[in-house]
């Protein structure tokens, strides 16, 4: 279970400077037993805005992730970020990173760091393609760690107003410090979204 609380001001005309706040909770339950229940607390203060073709949005602050029954927490700083830039109609890029804990209900609490970046180029009037890239690193408190990327491209064609087919291909990467829980998957896809 999970929920956010904000209250922002505009500290210049919308949409170029916006301060926020806000705090999430996250509880994670488990279903059986008790011993691995968690809270998770975040609390971030930052500013987003606009101005001309680019967007942003900066926030820091601490998390804790706390455990019912075991009596085990973990608390430090916290961020998360984004940057979305569109120099032209045709090409459009975006990045994003956050760090902060989580409460696994098996694996316990751990430190995720996570970026995602996306490039987006308009071919013609109707063709579009993209190419996108993930990383996610997961320190947890038993001193494992996990890293796990992703790399993918896709096409999407429309061929009437309500209709498009696109094709695309995508590849996963694990690895582990210990352990077994690494692989690497590459799939490639295509399908047909309908809209009306």
């Amino acid at each position: 279970h999970g929920g956010d609380l904000e209250g922002a001001y505009k500290f210049l005309p919308a949409p170029r400077l916006t301060l926020f706040g806000r705090y999430g909770l996250l509880r994670t339950l488990w279903a059986i037993a008790d011993e691995h229940d968690f809270d998770t607390h975040v609390l971030l203060v930052g500013v987003r805005g606009a101005y001309s073709k680019l967007t942003y949005s900066v926030g820091v602050g601490h998390s804790l992730a706390d455990s019912y029954n075991q009596g085990r927490t973990a608390d430090g700083p916290s961020f998360e970020a984004s940057l979305a830039y569109a120099p032209h109609e045709r090409i459009s890029a975006s990045v994003q990173a956050s760090r902060r804990f989580v409460a696994g209900v098996i694996t316990g609490v751990s430190t995720d760091t996570n970026l995602t970046a996306a490039l987006t180029l308009v071919l013609t009037s109707r063709g579009r393609f993209t190419l996108g890239y993930s990383r996610n690193e997961s320190v947890y408190q038993t001193g494992q760690t996990q890293l796990s990327l992703a790399y993918n491209a896709a096409f999407e064609y429309k061929l009437a107003r309500f209709a498009a087919v696109s094709a695309g291909y995508t590849r996963y990467e694990r690895e582990v410090t210990s352990g077994s829980g690494e692989f690497i998957i590459n799939e490639g896809h295509a399908g047909v979204r309908l809209a009306w």
